[in-house]
């Protein structure tokens, strides 16, 4: 129980065993990982020190996201650790720091992968989110997707690979936020359709076109023609 190199070898044997060991051996973390990298689970017989090691608390979420539960307050502010957690279970976001439940990229993630976790996101992302809750967690995540492309710099990489993919939503994003087309992927930054909805918005946003379209005449002066209005009324 308090030989280290029992414990050591009985808990390669069985994980389990740790919650059998002294509390001095379940704050080694030697120990403590081999147990966790059979189960995740056994996070919970750890030392509190251990649990604010974020070592070990990734090696708990990357096997399931709900053991963010035994996770320091620390490492649940923690976005790398919580991110992990959500994409694995979304209602893991229950778990995180408030800071992180108002954050659209966490909350974007938790809900691809569940839904109904837009009810662990602050009051600001849930506004957002519930007023398409009778559609389903696909309109939710649109609705969090074009909150987010009103500010500038959101990465629509950040998104579900599904809404990425999808054209209104990113038709969508391009008409409120050109920029947007940096980050719509090459399927759409090589589409003329997106690129002429952008450049007619922004000149600019044709230097996320791809080289082809770059190179397209009426992608160009459609780009020239933005360009020359918005010098004319700046003037």
């Amino acid at each position: 129980k308090g030989d280290k190199e029992i414990v050591l070898e009985a808990v390669r044997q069985d994980g389990c065993l740790l919650k059998y060991a002294s509390r001095k051996l379940q704050g080694d973390k030697e120990v403590v990982m081999e147990s966790i990298r059979q189960s995740g689970f056994l996070l919970e017989y750890a030392s509190e020190e251990l649990q604010a090691d974020k070592e070990v608390v990734m090696e708990a979420v990357r096997q399931n996201g709900s053991l963010l539960l035994y996770a320091s307050q620390e490492l649940k502010g923690d976005k790398e650790i919580v991110l992990e957690a959500v994409r694995k279970y979304g209602f893991a976001l229950k778990f995180a720091s408030r800071e992180l439940q108002g954050d659209t990229e966490v909350v974007m993630q938790a809900v691809c992968q569940n839904g109904l976790a837009l009810q662990y996101a602050s009051r600001e992302l849930r506004a957002l989110g519930w007023r398409h809750r009778r559609f389903g967690w696909r309109a939710r995540l649109k609705a969090l997707i074009m909150g987010a492309v009103r500010q500038d710099g959101f990465d629509m990489n950040l998104a579900c690979n599904t809404s990425q993919s999808h054209k209104k939503v990113v038709m969508k994003a391009v008409r409120q936020n050109p920029s947007a087309l940096k980050y719509a992927g090459d399927k759409f930054r090589n589409d003329k359709e997106f690129v002429m909805e952008a450049v007619r918005r922004n000149g600019f946003a044709i230097k996320y076109a791809s080289k082809e379209l770059q190179s397209d005449e009426e992608v160009v002066m459609e780009a020239v023609r933005e360009q020359d209005k918005r010098s004319w009324t700046n003037r």
